[in-house]
């Protein structure tokens, strides 16, 4: 099968077409998108202020659940892999008699135990219709995204931030930026899309469903919805996301009439900033350079760290410090250092087991039979946010590594992807 297959969503069943059997696999392969969308800001004393969302766990019940129940098979060699990775992270250590976080490693394998299942051969269910979801649900996001900016002119931040505002904070993921104004001192908030954990992860939720529409689906229209909620997030992790998909849609795809619509669009936005605040996106860039900065602490300061604590000690290079003891190291830089899922992994495994760790996540996305922009789209987000963070998971998870013994044939008509 070409490696821009994708599955039939365009093909719609009858109403009611899903049997029994599909609607339970459905909801099965659905719990990890909920998680790290409609549950992101969910957590359960007293984890919330480590940052740990629910839909961590509940990845872990769907998939144990999933394997009960028949539906979900391990895979061997996925296991073999990860089991590997985890050896590697673990004896290092032990063999150079140095201490490291047990409960870290651990965690971190809880984390990414649910990517050793699939989906049972045979079990019924149509290759599209988590692509479907999909869809769907990053519509409805996109018009939540779109009325919360509005409506916080009418009736205030407070209730157009409804969870931050009224939810226990014990029942609030901790230690991130939830409500986030346009700039400092501004008193107008950026749109998270009322549930999702940060602008940043809306933003990034809303490029992945707009390169999968340009590919996939031909939908104009909810591409618009979805390009102008992620101008409301006024983040620039989003852009990150169509800088590298966008070429991918418009080459492998054949959409080349992307060309002349970025030139129009890049037109609109010129002319538009002053009205639009969109030169937030252009000052947002600058971050960067400015070691105060989120976008440095989160994109820039993991390389001090590494000049300050790896370059120097080639043995420390290739194998890393041991699990859990980036949070020991990263206070002591010069600049702030977010932890990051690159400096994190690179820090604690090394060279090796940076390269092993983003392999293997590589290796479970790309061998889906989902279209190849959703695995190349969701693949960059890991890179974009924490190893602990369930967004990323919860997209491989339910999109891509879940479905992969779901085959799919090519679509039919002009509207379906390559």
């Amino acid at each position: 099968m070409s490696s821009t297959s994708c599955a039939p969503i365009t093909a719609a069943r009858p109403p009611g077409a899903l049997m029994s059997a599909e609607r339970w696999t459905l909801a099965l392969m659905a719990v990890p998108l909920i998680g790290a969308t409609f549950l992101a800001k969910l957590a359960v004393p007293p984890l919330g202020a480590m940052g740990i969302a629910i839909g961590m766990f509940l990845n872990v019940v769907a998939g144990a659940w999933g394997l009960a129940s028949g539906r979900l098979l391990l895979d061997a060699r996925v296991l073999a892999g990860f089991a590997m990775l985890f050896a590697f992270a673990g004896i290092g250590p032990m063999l150079r008699g140095e201490a490291y976080s047990l409960p870290s490693l651990l965690f971190l394998m809880v984390l990414h135990a649910p990517y050793v299942l699939v989906a049972a051969g045979g079990r019924a269910l149509d290759a599209g219709a988590m692509q479907r979801l999909f869809s769907q649900l990053c519509v409805f996001l996109a018009w939540c995204g779109i009325v919360q900016f509005g409506i916080q002119f009418v009736i205030g931040p407070v209730l157009a931030f409804p969870i931050e505002s009224f939810l226990p904070d014990a029942l609030q993921v901790q230690a991130f930026n939830k409500q986030g104004p346009l700039a400092y001192g501004y008193n107008i908030y950026r749109s998270n899309g009322v549930f999702l954990l940060e602008p940043s992860f809306f933003s990034q939720l809303m490029a992945i469903g707009i390169v999968f529409e340009l590919a996939v689906t031909g939908a104009w229209m909810r591409v618009a919805v979805m390009g102008l909620a992620l101008v409301l997030s006024y983040s620039g992790t989003g852009m990150i996301v169509l800088a590298v998909c966008l070429p991918v849609v418009a080459v492998v795809y054949r959409r080349w009439q992307l060309v002349p619509l970025a030139v129009l669009a890049g037109t609109v936005v010129v002319i538009g900033a002053d009205y639009l605040n969109l030169d937030l996106f252009v000052s947002r860039a600058n971050e960067f350079q400015s070691s105060g900065s989120s976008a440095f602490a989160r994109f820039v300061g993991g390389f001090y760290l590494f000049d300050q604590f790896l370059w120097d000690e080639p043995v420390r290079a290739l194998l890393g410090y041991g699990a859990g003891t980036f949070k020991d190291y990263a206070p002591l830089v010069s600049v702030p250092v977010a932890e990051m899922a690159v400096p994190k992994m690179v820090f604690e495994f090394g060279l090796l087991g940076g390269l092993l760790y983003f392999g293997l996540l590589a290796w479970v996305v790309f061998r889906s039979p989902a279209p190849l922009v959703l695995r190349v789209a969701v693949y960059v987000t890991y890179f974009l946010s924490g190893n602990y963070i369930v967004f990323s998971h919860g997209l491989a998870l339910s999109l891509l590594a879940w479905p992969n013994d779901l085959r799919a044939t090519p679509p039919s008509g002009p509207r379906g992807g390559r």
